[in-house]
This record gives structure tokens, sequence and C-alpha cells, in this order.
């Protein structure tokens, strides 16, 4: 069995020039990646040291062999186009990734078991991407908690992760749950319930989508459980628009989210009233 090929000095820093290596709110107090991002930077300290210590090495060592100098360039610039040309599959396939108007279908994992992990990995992006502060809480065992943050709205996704089969195990989105942040006279703040609408609304859309994708192989649509998602992202924004309108309270605060759930009760019954009126 061939052993892999040793580490250089340009394998050493690539994995540190790919996006999102560190979180963006890594840096943030109850973020939960936060050590982990103290640990990529410990390591990026580390290889920093071990780059200007190579680099001192080689700069005081005398090579009078031309053949033997011939060959490192060689290797140097056979492996320097090496790296060139893996940045630019990374760049071209990022680039294609987010192109506007095209869609390439979501990326499953062909693991079943990394399914579960990749799920709720993709809602904090979607949050990220949307504007809003993303937590994970592993909690018990069999239950993982989202909480995706805003000025004002806080909204709690709980999944359930049922491992009936260890090979093949399931996600399922058990309850969302949105709250307001209140700010009080005294500078501080308070919670008040969210709109059971809006969390049955928001649970039913990510339900949607974890079902497509856990669907087997064969009748998965990858470009359906796309849709679904810029969905998800599209609804997510959008309620981070309202977020921001609603942490100015001379722009009608809460009322951007409460006034809804006032007005729907009233079009049912007006709704009613006129389909009873038509068939009398």
């Amino acid at each position: 069995m061939n052993s892999p090929p040793p580490p250089t000095l340009l394998s050493k820093i690539q994995k540190f020039q790919k996006n999102g290596v560190i979180p963006s709110n890594a840096s943030h107090p109850f973020a939960s990646s936060g050590a982990q991002a103290c640990l990529h930077l410990q390591d990026l300290i580390n290889i920093a040291d071990e780059l200007a210590h190579s680099l001192n090495t080689y700069s005081t060592t005398s090579l009078s062999n031309p053949k033997l100098v011939s060959l490192l360039r060689q290797h140097s610039a056979i492996d320097h186009t090496l790296h060139r040309s893996d940045r630019s599959i990374h760049q071209i396939i990022e680039a294609l990734r987010t192109r506007s108007g095209s869609s390439y279908g979501e990326d499953v994992p062909l693991d079943d078991v990394a399914i579960v992990e990749w799920c709720i990995s993709r809602l904090e992006q979607w949050g990220t991407s949307a504007g809003m502060e993303t937590f994970k809480d592993d909690g018990r065992e069999g239950a993982i908690s989202v909480v995706l943050g805003g000025k004002v709205l806080v909204i709690d996704v709980d999944f359930s992760v049922h491992k009936v089969d260890s090979n093949k195990p399931r996600i399922t989105v058990s309850s969302v749950k949105t709250s307001y942040a209140i700010a009080t006279s005294g500078g501080s703040s308070s919670n008040s319930g969210g709109s059971i609408s809006l969390d049955e609304f928001l649970r039913d859309s990510i339900q949607k989508f974890c079902i497509e994708v856990q669907k087997r192989e064969d009748v998965r649509n990858l470009e359906e459980a796309a849709r679904l998602g810029s969905l998800i992202l599209e609804q997510l924004q959008y309620l981070v628009m309202l977020d921001q309108l609603a942490a100015r309270n001379q722009d009608g605060g809460l009322q951007w989210f409460i006034d809804l759930d006032k007005l729907c009760p009233v079009l049912e019954d007006f709704a009613k009233r006129e389909a009873e009126a038509v068939a009398a």
C-alpha cells in the first residue's frame, strides 16, 4: 500500500486558503464553534513558525551540485503548478455555485450517516447567509437544536434524530418556535412569544427539505431539494428584513410581525361570511 506523500510548504498552508475555514460568527461570545476556531488559529500559528524555520534552514544550506539544484527547481515548479491547478479548480467550482440563475442541485452526501449533520449545517449556512447569528446545541441524545437570532426575532428549531437503523439515521423537525426580544425602558430585554402560524410555516418548509434529501437515491430530486433550500433562504432573508424594521420603534416595532396574526382571523371570518352569503 502506497503511503501518502509527505507534506510540503505549500500543502501546509493550502487548507487555510479555502473559504469558511474559520466561521464568520466564531468570534461571538456565545458561538459554539469558538473553541474550534481557536484550534484553527493555533494551528495556523504553528504552521507559520514551521514555515519560518524551514525557510531559514533552506537559506543557510549551501548547494553546490548543479544537478541537485536543477532537480529541486523542477520539483518545486511541478508542485507549484499542481497547487495553482487545485486552487483554480476550487475557484471555478465556487464561481459556478454562486452564479445567479443557475442551479446544480444540492450536494447531498452519499453516506446516509452524514446526512443528519449535513442538514443541520445547511440550516446554519442559510441563517448566516441571511444575516442571522446561528448557534447549535446538541442537547440530549437524539435531539439537536439550532437557534437563529436577529436583532429582535429569535427562531428555535428543534430536530429529532431517529437511529432505529444506525446505518441510516433519520432527522425530522420536531418543532419551530419564534420569539421576540423586546427592549425595556431600563435597558434590559425580555422575550415574548412569537407567531404560531409562522412557527408552523417555517417547520413545514424545513421539514419538506429534510424529507426530500432523505429519500432513496434513485428517487431523490436534487434540483427540487435545491429549490426548497432556496425558498428557506428567501424566507429567512425576508424575516431579517422585517427584523431590521422591528428593531426601530419609530417604524412600528413588533407590529411588523404581530399584525399578520391579528389580520388572519379577521380575513378568515370575512371569507367564511362571504361563503355563507353566496351559498344562501
